[in-house]
């Protein structure tokens, strides 16, 4: 499903980091019923989004040569990604405000993608080729 040149590439990464960015720019709605949904969103997006960067990873040569780099490459660029929108979001965008329980999620979505591709990383490498 995945050995296809395209989701090994850098566009999957760069396609799913504009859709993490403009939904975190756009104006916020502030409704109390959304306030689980957020999270469970930051949590979903960022587990992809460190998916997609795994993908990339498996397919790059900037001496990515074993798993571990692998998992400190996308651990690092999720990380700043996270962090850096949400200072944005607390210091520059008037509709939003930078929030640690969102970095939480984004946090908990990126280890438990990053625990699954550990578990299953026999089956991940059988499928990426």
């Amino acid at each position: 499903m995945f050995k296809s040149a395209f989701w090994s590439s850098f566009y999957p990464s760069l396609i799913w980091f504009l859709i993490i960015l403009v939904g975190s720019i756009l104006p916020s709605l502030n409704v109390e019923e959304i306030e689980v949904w957020d999270k469970l969103l930051h949590f979903i997006f960022y587990a992809i989004f460190s998916f997609f960067l795994f993908l990339l990873s498996h397919k790059l040569t900037l001496g990515l040569d074993s798993f571990i780099k692998k998992w400190t490459f996308v651990f690092t660029i999720v990380t700043i990604v996270g962090v850096g929108i949400e200072f944005i979001q607390y210091t520059l965008i008037p509709s939003r405000s930078g929030d640690w329980l969102d970095l939480l999620a984004n946090s908990v979505g990126l280890i438990t993608m990053l625990s699954s591709i550990f578990i299953k990383k026999d089956q991940c490498f059988v499928i990426l080729g």
